[in-house]
């Protein structure tokens, strides 16, 4: 019986001289027989895969230039949504100023009238004035009336009576107020 559990000793030392690491533990069920069991020890390997893998997938999930390239569309978003709402801010302002304007004009009060011209060419608005005997372009212009003038053309333009304004992206913030000739 001697031999057999020499035997063993044996060849378990000699599968432990070739695994890397080796840690030897009783087997709670075989404890009667006292037979150690050779369990080599991976962990070095599976800790250096892990570690492997995790840099992969960190490269994987977080590129830098992805990360970059991300960054700088949510940025260009955020500006351009900021200069949409800016900009819609500052036309439905304008409106009402081009409005004022008008009513101003109306009612005869020049100095009003150059005050607020003034304030709209600081934020940027454009005056503008279709040209007599020209035809409206209905996206610009408005028809305020008509009459007659033998020297202008069918639905040409006669009279421009209140200017129009747009700002320098093009939007159109009043259209101007014309009249144009009907032969009749």
């Amino acid at each position: 019986m001697k031999k057999t559990a020499k035997k063993k000793n044996e060849a378990a030392r000699a599968v432990s001289r070739k695994a890397p690491v080796v840690k030897r533990r009783m087997i709670k069920g075989n404890a009667a027989a006292k037979t150690p069991v050779v369990v080599p020890d991976y962990t070095a390997d599976m800790m250096s895969e892990l570690q492997a893998m995790r840099g992969l997938m960190e490269r994987w999930m977080n590129p830098a230039e992805k990360a970059d390239t991300d960054l700088d569309k949510s940025m260009d978003v955020i500006r351009r949504l900021l200069g949409d709402l800016v900009d819609t801010r500052m036309e439905e302002m304008l409106k009402r100023l081009t409005g004022i304007v008008a009513l101003a004009a109306a009612k005869g009060h020049e100095e009003v009238v150059e005050a607020l011209d003034s304030v709209l060419a600081d934020a940027g608005v454009i005056r503008f004035s279709p040209s007599c005997l020209d035809f409206p372009d209905l996206f610009i212009c408005r028809i305020a009336g008509d009459r007659v003038d033998a020297a202008a053309a069918e639905g040409a333009i006669v009279e421009v009576i209140e200017p129009g304004y747009r700002t320098a992206r093009g939007t159109v913030l009043a259209k101007a107020a014309v009249i144009i000739n009907r032969r009749k």
